[in-house]
């Protein structure tokens, strides 16, 4: 697909076909190539204004991060590609977005947060049919994330759950970005 867009001589083609490469390379735990990647993409997704792009390009470099367990940067990141995400109104990556904030405040002790964030993510994914079995690497990243933090909370943990089963999309979307209930 890249090859073929850059004979088409369309830059904003070629950076979102740049884009799908990184996301492959995430996959493969290749983190130093899509971090480099995305981080190039970026600028032309901007240039560009193609908030599809904007958002990928973000959303690779937090999950770089979080692989790596640099959970700051992640959070960071997964927090703008969260407002791309609601900016173009594609509920199934801002759902993910909430996951990837949520296992970036998990590993920052901020336990009950990010398991009403990911029940709230998951409830959303469920609605949209969105079956993530097959993404290795995320459900690994949410195992290494959540599972301490359901450890930690103990019983706490299905209060934390229903919370978020509760909250609904708009209200888990607002609890992401707001530290002051942490």
């Amino acid at each position: 697909s890249l090859v073929i867009r850059q004979r088409l001589d369309n830059e904003r083609l070629v950076n979102v076909a740049e884009l799908e490469v990184c996301q492959a390379l995430v996959a493969l735990g290749r983190v130093d190539e899509a971090e480099a990647r995305s981080r190039a993409a970026l600028p032309a997704a901007i240039a560009n204004s193609d908030p599809k792009a904007i958002h990928w390009a973000h959303h690779f470099i937090g999950d770089c991060a979080l692989i790596r367990g640099e959970v700051d940067e992640a959070e960071r990141r997964y927090q703008i590609s969260l407002r791309s995400a609601i900016e173009l109104g594609d509920e199934f990556e801002t759902a993910c977005e909430l996951d990837g904030i949520a296992m970036a405040v998990a590993s920052q002790g901020r336990w009950r947060k990010a398991l009403i964030l990911h029940a709230a993510a998951a409830d959303k994914l469920g609605a949209l049919g969105a079956d993530l079995s097959h993404v290795h690497f995320w459900n690994g990243l949410l195992d290494r994330y959540l599972g301490p933090a359901r450890k930690g909370l103990g019983q706490e943990s299905a209060p934390a759950d229903a919370e978020g089963r509760s909250l609904g999309f708009a209200g888990a979307i607002e609890y992401a970005g707001d530290t002051s209930l942490d």
